[in-house]
């Protein structure tokens, strides 16, 4: 089918001239290839609105990561609750698995562009999938509820199980008390003297206190649930 679209044209009359409104023909590949382009612009146009939002979600994502680790790390006395970790356990290891196969790949790709050893690039790609994992799963367990303690905590109280209260502990948590139905690294109640330590057993159930939510708290003290 031919299309028409309004152009302008010109006459010479008696000297003057008069420019007027002429109807242009538009062939039918014209026509076709002008909706092709069109529609190809709404097609990137959408493509960068979907894009921005995406990339600053997975940027966070990223952020509350890093800030996961470094209070494990540091031993900074968060602790989640056992209710969020349930609640969380599906979501937070499917997103654990989608990071340890995807981080895996951009350190490749770094790897390529940057001159390091040998050694150290089978070291980066033996060690990127639990990096991976961890950055993936740690913002639901650890780091969003860290966030929402800083921001909206306030005194609260919540219940835990000891899993083990006597051992030595690592660097960056020593003197420990190991929580049952926590995932590893976020398991511990760090620094906590041998006298505190002592009366406690496999299975007792203990009242962590400190400044947080729901989520999880900053440990500050604990004592034996009546």
């Amino acid at each position: 089918m031919n299309g028409y679209i309004p152009c302008l044209g010109s006459n010479i009359s008696k000297g003057t001239l008069i420019t007027q409104p002429t109807v242009c023909h538009v062939s039918s590949g014209a026509e076709s290839g002008l909706s092709e382009l069109m529609n190809e612009a709404i097609k990137a146009k959408a493509i960068r609105w979907a894009a921005k939002p995406t990339f600053i979600l997975l940027l966070v994502w990223f952020f509350l990561g890093v800030i996961s680790i470094l209070a494990t790390v540091g031993g900074y006395g968060f602790v989640p609750s056992t209710a969020w970790v349930g609640t969380t356990a599906s979501f937070r290891v499917s997103a654990g698995l989608v990071a340890a196969v995807l981080f895996p790949c951009l350190v490749l790709k770094g790897l390529q562009i940057t001159n390091v050893g040998q050694l150290r690039k089978i070291g980066a790609i033996l060690i990127a999938p639990l990096m991976g994992y961890f950055l993936g799963s740690a913002p639901a367990v650890l780091g969003g509820p860290m966030v929402a303690a800083i921001f909206a905590g306030h005194d609260v109280e919540l219940p835990f199980v000891v899993a083990e209260a006597h051992g030595n502990g690592h660097r960056g948590c020593r003197l420990p008390i190991k929580l049952r139905d926590l995932p590893f690294f976020y398991d511990k109640l760090c620094s906590v003297p041998d006298d505190l330590r002592q009366p406690l057993k496999p299975g007792m159930r203990i009242i962590v206190e400190g400044r947080g939510t729901r989520l999880g708290l900053y440990a500050s003290s604990f004592r034996i649930e009546q």
